[in-house]
């Protein structure tokens, strides 16, 4: 009986685990100021929060409130412009403001365990053809 119990709970909860992993939340920003640090550490401020996509797929736009970030130290081969890797540390904050339906105050906060792959990618007709760097963290 207790057997049963237990392979019961075990499958009424796997569900939930293949939800859990099958959603995403999304944030999207625009802007701010990245810095360079020492050893090739990177810095955004102020970028502002412009999307944000809940787990119920729902998406809120508009100027959502503020991403600030900071790397540990990019490893050796990568580059700024081209990517690269960068070593654990370093912290994510993002806040909310209130507007749209967003939360005010800090949404997320967290820290980098791992290497983190940085992608920057350059479009000369981006910017109305003045050029327009994007970059994936």
């Amino acid at each position: 009986m207790r057997r049963s119990a237990l392979l019961l709970l075990l499958i009424l909860s796997l569900p939930v685990a293949m939800w859990a992993n099958s959603s995403n939340v999304v944030f999207q920003n625009s802007g701010g100021k990245i810095v360079v640090g020492a050893g090739n550490s990177l810095q955004l401020k102020n970028s502002t929060l412009t999307s944000f996509t809940g787990l119920n797929g729902l998406t809120s736009t508009g100027i959502l409130g503020t991403i600030n970030f900071s790397t540990g130290t990019m490893m050796s081969g990568g580059s700024l412009a081209n990517g690269g890797s960068f070593l654990s540390g370093g912290s994510f904050t993002i806040s909310g403001n209130g507007a749209n339906g967003m939360a005010t105050g800090v949404l997320f906060s967290g820290s980098f365990v791992g290497p983190v792959s940085w992608v920057g990618t350059y479009d000369p007709a981006g910017r109305h053809g003045l050029g327009n760097w994007t970059y994936v963290l």
